[in-house]
């Protein structure tokens, strides 16, 4: 760790700032310790972008949504919309243009022509254009949520350091320092700041919708890039420019977005790790708790296999890789699960790993936000429901205490449920993203919490607030009388 002995102004600053653009009830942490305390290392975050051929499918338009005109990396509006009954074709890609008002050459397909022409103000009209220019696919909804997420509003420069790739067509084959085949540039860990920065934002832009979802190859590449060493590996001080000193307390996190179920080889995985007796490197033994096991059938080979693997097991162990990354309880103490009492260490809410692992934050949008039973058609008996929160409801205490499991892999039309028992196996979260609004939460929720992680050592995430949906502004801050302690508050704005 490295102590601060200056306010700690940025990174409240950069809480609020992130606090700003979460939607109702989200969650947010708070810093329970003086901002004279240490913080953690700045956290290595690697993002994974669904650049699947269903990616291409078309969003619907929700009249009840303001689609705005996402950021640019430098913070101003990526491209301004045309004059009106222009729009975009796809402001992502190009610059041309379609006219919304008629059908054939230089126009829209007559649906679309028929939606515009039946909205009767300017405003509807011009938030259809929005719609249709950045938000009409999934892959363009997809790039509209990262780049607000990510931009400079929400994380400063110096809070994050980044790496970034596609499954099997943009930037796939591992991660670099500099150019390589299917990347235009760098996408290696490196300081979330000015051409990395650019550079990212750039890649966003340009990930394609072409390919297939091979999602366990994907988070592989994640888990093994971040067993690697030396001035180009992920744990370097100066990632491409000198590796000492190592901080061994980093925190590392997977950001994973997917619309859809895994489907690549059984080679590209881990055999049955979450079915698997073994010891943690904190020397806790795992003997198939639950909620974390995998199914009796079907749980094989699994994509939470994968993430009980990057998460169970120390990512380094060399020199210098002492197992002193700050555990994150956000439950302390023995909690409830039905009539179940699981204890702090084993409750799938906090992370007790001290070791070098990889938790991940998973987002699923189209197919892999189906996951209740009446999404998927089946009973409610054979599948969990999704209740808002990733260990919350019935069903998922259920899946603590049994007899309720895990449903099988085998059937590929409920592998989306892997991905919320990824998550889960790897003390992450687990957002379904059901249209565009949830969408754009997730992401940010994601980069809040993340941000709070990593604030202020022994309490940003451990006491965790829930936001007012009547709340438009939250304030952090301090109240040193008459003992210290963080506050959140909140407040409407008056306009």
């Amino acid at each position: 760790m490295r102590p601060i002995r200056q306010h700690a102004l940025s990174a409240l600053t950069a809480s609020l700032l992130a606090a700003f653009s979460l939607p109702a009830n989200s969650v947010i942490g708070l810093m329970q310790v003086p901002p004279t305390a240490q913080i953690p290392p700045v956290p290595n975050v690697i993002v994974t972008l669904d650049d699947s051929g269903s990616m291409a499918a078309e969003v619907p338009f929700d009249p009840t949504l303001t689609y705005d005109v996402p950021p640019n990396v430098n913070g101003t509006a990526f491209r301004v919309p045309p004059a009106l009954p222009l729009a975009y074709s796809n402001a992502y890609s190009n610059a041309n243009t379609v006219d919304l008002s008629i059908t054939g050459t230089g126009g829209v397909a007559n649906a679309y022509r028929t939606a515009y022409l039946a909205l009767t103000t300017t405003a509807q009209r011009q938030n259809y254009a929005n719609w249709y220019g950045f938000y009409r696919t999934r892959n363009m909804a997809m790039k509209a949520s990262v780049m607000s997420a990510f931009s400079p509003a929400i994380i400063p420069d110096g809070r994050f350091r980044l790496a970034w790739q596609g499954l099997l067509v943009s930037c796939d084959r591992g991660f670099n320092r500099n150019a390589a085949t299917n990347c235009a540039t760098a996408n290696a860990i490196a300081p979330y700041e000015g051409t990395h920065r650019t550079n990212f934002y750039n890649w966003v832009q340009g990930v394609p919708a072409s390919s297939t979802t091979p999602l366990r190859a994907a988070y592989r590449r994640v888990g093994e890039y971040l067993r690697t060493t030396g001035v180009n590996g992920p744990w370097a001080d100066r990632p491409g420019t000198s590796e000492a000193p190592i901080l061994s307390c980093r925190r590392s996190y997977h950001i994973m977005f997917t619309d859809g179920q895994w489907n690549d080889g059984d080679n590209a995985a881990f055999g049955n790790q979450d079915n698997t007796n073994f010891t943690f490197p904190d020397g806790v033994a795992y003997t198939q708790n639950r909620p974390y096991r995998g199914p009796t059938v079907g749980g094989n080979l699994t994509l939470s296999d994968v993430a009980m693997t990057y998460w169970g097991t120390d990512l380094q162990t060399g020199t210098g890789y002492d197992n002193n990354v700050a555990p994150v309880i956000k439950r302390s103490g023995t909690e409830l699960y039905g009539t179940t009492p699981v204890a702090q260490y084993w409750n799938p809410k906090n992370n007790p790993a001290t070791w070098q692992h990889l938790v991940t934050y998973a987002v699923g949008f189209g197919e892999a936000a189906q996951l209740t039973p009446a999404s998927v058609g089946r009973p409610a008996n054979v599948v969990p429901t999704f209740s808002g929160t990733t260990t919350g409801g019935a069903s998922f205490a259920e899946l603590v205490s049994g007899p309720r499991e895990w449903p099988t892999a085998a059937d590929f039309s409920l592998r989306q449920f892997d991905l919320w028992h990824a998550a889960v196996n790897s003390r992450g979260d687990m957002f379904p993203a059901t249209d565009q609004r949830a969408l754009n939460a997730a992401f940010q929720r994601i980069v809040a919490e993340i941000l709070a992680q990593n604030t202020a050592t022994g309490g940003a995430a451990a006491s965790l607030a829930v936001v007012r949906a009547d709340f438009t502004v939250v304030r952090t801050g301090f109240e040193s009388d008459p003992n210290f302690r963080g506050v959140m508050k909140g407040f409407p704005l008056v306009g």
